[in-house]
């Protein structure tokens, strides 16, 4: 998996926001360290991310994790499955080469030439379109919302409360109740769970052909 930021020529501030990619990156490998072969990490500059993944299930969470942080700054991703090597098995991503890695490359290359966020290569080209489709989309939605915002969507998601969310992000009850219907939350929380069960559902079907 490859992250690659939009515009970077054009950030202002690249300590800031290394900052917040490598926290995230940090984040993303201590909360899916068992889903991790090689763990996220700055490829190039503030530019370029990546990370080999044990299996896709969280796939969505760690792009939607690394977006909210390093937001209003954007970043494309792009998924493949297939062969890497490995040969000293350092499980270190800046070690490895293989055709995953060239694929990956490739498909970034085309990415760069449209306005979507993600693109995906597994083994079902049908689902694999699908599954893009869903996470553009939610990307689509996602990408003009606030650091707070992204904060009060995930604080609430974890809660259910929104007295614990406006306590722990120190505002009013009142901001983070308008702050929801503005973001439609009930809406886009049954799309997450409808992605998140569409990848249950490819691992599934990797398992019964024996590709996880």
């Amino acid at each position: 998996m490859l992250g690659d930021l939009f515009s970077s020529r054009q950030i202002k501030n690249s300590e800031e926001l290394q900052k917040k990619l490598e926290n995230s990156l940090k984040k993303v490998n201590a909360i899916y360290a068992k889903d991790i072969y090689a763990k996220f990490k700055v490829l190039k500059g503030v530019d370029e991310i990546g990370g080999v993944l044990l299996n896709i299930q969280h796939v969505y969470n760690i792009i939607d994790i690394i977006s909210a942080e390093i937001s209003p700054n954007l970043m494309r991703f792009v998924l493949v499955l297939d062969n890497i090597d490995d040969p000293l098995e350092a499980q270190n991503i800046t070690k490895m080469s293989g055709i995953a890695f060239h694929k990956a490359s490739d498909m970034m290359g085309d990415l760069k030439k449209s306005d979507l966020t993600v693109d995906i290569v597994l083994c079902n080209k049908p689902l694999d379109k699908i599954l893009a489709d869903v996470i553009n989309l939610i990307s689509a939605v996602k990408k003009d919302w606030s650091v707070t915002k992204h904060q009060i969507f995930r604080e609430y998601k974890e809660t259910g409360n929104q007295y614990k969310v406006a306590e722990k992000l120190g505002i009013t009850q009142q901001a983070v109740s308008k702050n929801l219907d503005n973001m439609n939350w009930r809406e886009m929380d049954e799309m997450e769970t409808s992605l998140n069960n569409l990848l249950k559902m490819i691992i599934l079907e990797h398992k019964r052909k024996g590709l996880c």
